[in-house]
Order: C-alpha cells, then sequence, then structure tokens
C-alpha cells in the first residue's frame, strides 16, 4: 500500500504537478490529502492523456509498466482496486473496495465532487462531496449520469459528451446545472477517460460555480439594468435635445417678443423679435434689467405688478405698458409673463409680448368718438328735455285762457304726457349712463310731480310708492312713465271725485331676468263694471293698451272692490343709430 501511495507527488501550485511510475525515488511522502485547493488541471495536468490505472503489487514486472511520461498516459498504480461483474443491465460497478485504494482516497479527498461514470454511461461511483446533491446522493449510483442534469437540453449534451470522451479519449468540458430536486448547483464540468485494467471508465469532476453563476447573474442583470438605464438616459437626452431644437425653432420664427430673466429681472435671452422691436443687439440688453425699456411715466406701476407676482407667486399674469425704442419710439406692449422655478424656487420669468401700439391707438380714437357722442347725447337728451318743457308751458299758457272745461281737461292731460317725456330726458342728462335710466328714482319723481300737477283736492291723497332699483332703457322708462301718467290722471278724475281722500300704492319690481311686474292701485270708489282698455273710448287707455303692446305687458284690470291695474312686461328692444 505505501508503494501505492508514493506513486503521487504534488508540488506547490506555483509548479507543475507530474506523477512518476518509480517509488521510493522522492524522500517526502505524498498524502491524498494534498489534493484538496488544487483545481482539476493540477490533479491532472495532461488533458489530452488517458488514465491509465495499473496493478503494481509485489511481484509484478515493472518493465511492464507504461513510462511516466508517455504521450497518451498517465500511469497509475493501484491494488486490488477493480472488484467487478457485469449486471444484467450492462453497467459497470465497483466494489466498496474502490474507496480504499489511493484513486478512491484521492477522489474521496477531492473538494469538489466525483463520479466514474461507465460505458453505458450510467454513474459507477461517486464520491462523498456528491452530497451537496442530496443526503441519499448514493441511489444516483447505476442511473444515467445525463438523469441528474436539469435541463433536457443539457442532458442530451451530456451523454453525448460522455459517448464522445470514451471514443476519442480527449478531455471535454460541459457547462452545466445539476442536481437531485430541489437543489440545484451549477458547475464546470470535466470528463477525463481512465482504463481500470481492461475497462474504461469516464472520470467526471465537477467544479461548483453556483455562487460564480449567481454573481455571473447577478452582474448581467446590473449590466442589463445599466445598459438599459444608459440606453434610457441617451433616449431621454435626445429627445431633450430635440425638444430643445424644437423649442428654440418656435421661438426664434414667432412673431412676437420672447424673452427671459433671472430673478432679479435681469434679461438672460431675447428672441429676433425683441430684439428688433427694441433696436437694440444682444449684448446690449442681456444682463440688464427690463425696466430699462419701460416708458418713465409706467416704470413704478410695472416694477409694482411683477413684484406683486413673484410675492404672490401667481404662475401667470397678463399686463399693458408702453416701452420706449433705442430711437426713442414709444411702443405698447401687451404681455404674458410666466413664472420659471427650478425645486419649487422662482429662477426668473419668460415673457410673450405682443406689440399692441396700432390696437391702443384705435382705442384712443374710439374713446374720443365716444366722448364726442356722450356729449352730444347729453345736449340732444337736454335740448329735448327743455323744448318738451317750452311746449309744457304754452298748454299751460293755453289751457288758462280756455273757458270749456273739457278742453282744459284735454290740454291738462296732453302737459302730463309731455312731462313724462321730458322728465325722462332730463334724467338721462344727469346720468352716468346715456343708454339707460333709474326707474325707482324716475317713477318717484313722476308720481310726485302729476300728484303736485293736480287740483287742490289731490292734497288729501296718500302715495305709497316701491319701486325696485332697476335701469331700463329709454325705449322702456318713456311708455312706463305715460302708462303711469294716464292712470294716475284717471285715478285723480274718477276714483276721488269731489275733493275726497284716499292712497294710491305704484308698485314695479323685478320677477325674473327679464320680466317685470308693474302695479297701480287706489282704494276709491271705483270703476262699475268691466274695464277693456282697447275698446274704453278714452284716449288715454288706448294708450294705455298700445304701449302695454310694445312691452309685451300682459294687462290685468280689478274693478271688484277698488281698482287696480297690474302688467307683466318685457323691456323693449333698444333701437339702434340708422
Amino acid at each position: 500500500m505505501e508503494a501505492m501511495v508514493n506513486i503521487f507527488r504534488f508540488y506547490p501550485l506555483e509548479k507543475s504537478m507530474k506523477e512518476d511510475c518509480r517509488s521510493g525515488e522522492h524522500s517526502e511522502p505524498c498524502s491524498p490529502n494534498r489534493s484538496v485547493g488544487l483545481g482539476i488541471s493540477r490533479a491532472f495536468p495532461e488533458a489530452d492523456a488517458e488514465i491509465d490505472l495499473v496493478d503494481r503489487s509485489e511481484g509484478s514486472d515493472p518493465s511492464s509498466f507504461p513510462h511516466p511520461h508517455s504521450q497518451n498516459t498517465v500511469t497509475l498504480d493501484l491494488t486490488q482496486l477493480l472488484s467487478s461483474d457485469i449486471t444484467e443491465s450492462g453497467s459497470f460497478h465497483l466494489g466498496c473496495t474502490i474507496w480504499t485504494t489511493s484513486l478512491g482516497k484521492l477522489l474521496q479527498a477531492l473538494p469538489i465532487m466525483a463520479f466514474l461514470i461507465d460505458q453505458s454511461c450510467n454513474i459507477a461511483a461517486a464520491n462523498r462531496v456528491c452530497e451537496r446533491l442530496g443526503s441519499d446522493y448514493e441511489k444516483i449510483v447505476g442511473k444515467p449520469f445525463a438523469s441528474i442534469l436539469s435541463d433536457l437540453t443539457e442532458s442530451a449534451k451530456a451523454e453525448e459528451t460522455v459517448k464522445e470522451v470514451f471514443v476519442t479519449r480527449q478531455q471535454r468540458v460541459l457547462n452545466a446545472a445539476l442536481g437531485i430536486k430541489p437543489i440545484e448547483i451549477w458547475g464546470r464540468i470535466t470528463f477525463r477517460s481512465i482504463r481500470l485494467g481492461t475497462e474504461r471508465l469516464v472520470m467526471t469532476l465537477v467544479e461548483d460555480l453556483t455562487i460564480e453563476q449567481r454573481q455571473l447573474l447577478l452582474e448581467q442583470k446590473h449590466n442589463h439594468a445599466l445598459t438599459t438605464e444608459i440606453s434610457r438616459r441617451r433616449a431621454v437626452e435626445r429627445e431633450l435635445v430635440a425638444t430643445e431644437e424644437r423649442y428654440r425653432r418656435v421661438v426664434e420664427s414667432a412673431n412676437d417678443s420672447i424673452y427671459t430673466t433671472d430673478d432679479r429681472g435681469r434679461f438672460t435671452y431675447l428672441n429676433p423679435v425683441a430684439l428688433n422691436q427694441s433696436g437694440y443687439a444682444v449684448e446690449e440688453l442681456v444682463g440688464r434689467p427690463y425696466y430699462l425699456l419701460i416708458h418713465p411715466d409706467h416704470v413704478e406701476e410695472v416694477i409694482k405688478w411683477y413684484s406683486s407676482q413673484m410675492a404672490e407667486r401667481t404662475p401667470q399674469t397678463y399686463y399693458e405698458f408702453p416701452i420706449v425704442a433705442k430711437n426713442g419710439t414709444t411702443i405698447w406692449i401687451g404681455q404674458n409673463v410666466q413664472l420659471l422655478l427650478k425645486d419649487a424656487q422662482i429662477t426668473g420669468v419668460q415673457a410673450i409680448a405682443r406689440d399692441i401700439t396700432e390696437r391702443k391707438i384705435a382705442e384712443e380714437r374710439l374713446k374720443a368718438s365716444l366722448k364726442e357722442k356722450e356729449v352730444l347725447m347729453r345736449e340732444i337728451h337736454h335740448r329735448v328735455k327743455n323744448n318738451l318743457q317750452v311746449i309744457s308751458a304754452l298748454f299751460t299758457l293755453q289751457a288758462d285762457h280756455v273757458d270749456e272745461q273739457k278742453a282744459v281737461d284735454v290740454l291738462r292731460s296732453a302737459n302730463a304726457r309731455i312731462k313724462a317725456m321730458a322728465l325722462v330726458h332730463e334724467k338721462l342728462y344727469g346720468s352716468g349712463n346715456l343708454a339707460q335710466i333709474r326707474i325707482d328714482e324716475y317713477v318717484t319723481d313722476l308720481v310726485n310731480d302729476l300728484i303736485g300737477f293736480s287740483d287742490e283736492s289731490t292734497a288729501k291723497i296718500a302715495l305709497d310708492i316701491h319701486v325696485d332699483k332697476i335701469c331700463f332703457s329709454l325705449e322702456t322708462a318713456i311708455p312706463i312713465g305715460i302708462i303711469i301718467t294716464e292712470l294716475l290722471g284717471n285715478t285723480m278724475t274718477h276714483g276721488f271725485p269731489e275733493g275726497g281722500g284716499g292712497t294710491v300704492q305704484v308698485r314695479l319690481r323685478s320677477l325674473d331676468r327679464d320680466l317685470f311686474e308693474l302695479v297701480i292701485r287706489d282704494d276709491g270708489i271705483g270703476i262699475l263694471g268691466e274695464m277693456r282698455p282697447e275698446n274704453s273710448g278714452s284716449l288715454g287707455l288706448e294708450l294705455v293698451a298700445a304701449f302695454a303692446r310694445k312691452l309685451q305687458g300682459e294687462v290685468r284690470f280689478d274693478t271688484s272692490e277698488h281698482t287696480e291695474f297690474s302688467m307683466i312686461f318685457k323691456q323693449a328692444e333698444v333701437q339702434g343709430w340708422s
């Protein structure tokens, strides 16, 4: 046995390991444990050599041993290594005595899994390191080596490799995953042909690369993620460059002035239109405050406006103001200003300004024209009022010189109507709005004037006036005034005869946005029978009916107890200038 052990001589890792067939030539015996930690190529250095296991027991003929440095054979001397028989399946089995031999001890001492595979591609032996495949690893002996590979494709490839090694006797290496479920190990599998007497086997050594494989997979995953991230960032950068280029083209080809400033109001960028508009070169404006271009009369208000926007962090505002170009021309601009933010901090503003000088000039002309028309309208209303008052005075004078009472009544009725129309023009003349008058003020003044215009008997009549604060146009106010005048005149004449007293109520209220109600009621003696203004034979009541139709009014007379007139109406359409 000592002779067998001394067959192997292991050198340090930095040297090559060689086999020597001559026993006792080396003074330092070698233990199989010295192989622990060695790579497969170190343990069996000649990759293309078949390992020949021969019997070198005492009494054998040394001359029959192959030379130790033969080109194709590395000789290992064993005693009683082989205990063999041929099973019914044709598989070759090794007895337990193999683990007591130098080869067995060497295989058991290896820190890696080792198998011996027979020519039927079945496992003939497995060392104890194969426990990594499971505690019952010994059950795999006699089974196909390919059965312990995880992938079907790799199983087929492993079987082909074993057969190839049997034929070529050349070393082959295969990377694959193997194991007994649920355990799986990724390994580098080395197949090496060996000869045991007349039998050939394939010695299979498996280096566990699971950790390395996991690290490789992690690195691949990391590299893939890194590559994906780099690709994404490059795509984002390309899109950003493209977006900036599109934005630059839009800004530089815009018809409006576009500029940006920093948070202190200093120009950082101006597009060509802004430079052409101001008349300055870019180097004359960049870095200078924007308010240097503002017209001196408006500097304070503009600074206040934009300071307020930044203080209140208003995202966007619109403001109009004049600037002074380099050549001294005043240009009105209307600009939208948007805050620029970075990390919630204001870094400046971006403005889009449009030249509105022509619009401003047109607006000033329109204002001047409207002012002229306003003055003209006031003068017209004033003159109409004066003319109506002259006519009213003539009617009054004429009534004083007429003896017939019927004629006096006609003149006074006409005079009342004229005063109602004159009062409308007077209110319009004194109103801030020439298009409408406050109907509450107009009705109150009109009713008081009409009652005071009658004879002394009206002193006993009390007035109850309630009118909502509503504005009516001239086209609505005059019909309302005429209707009230006619009905109050009728009340004074027929409701309170011979100086009787009582109460007259006048109500005008808004029912809806476009719907109103007028109610005139008295508690006089009333009128017998049904009253229909359109066929009453009275000019005054016919006027009431005509103006009610003009206002699309629904008229109702109630004479059951006293006399009550009510009308629901709409405002008359305003007639424009023709």
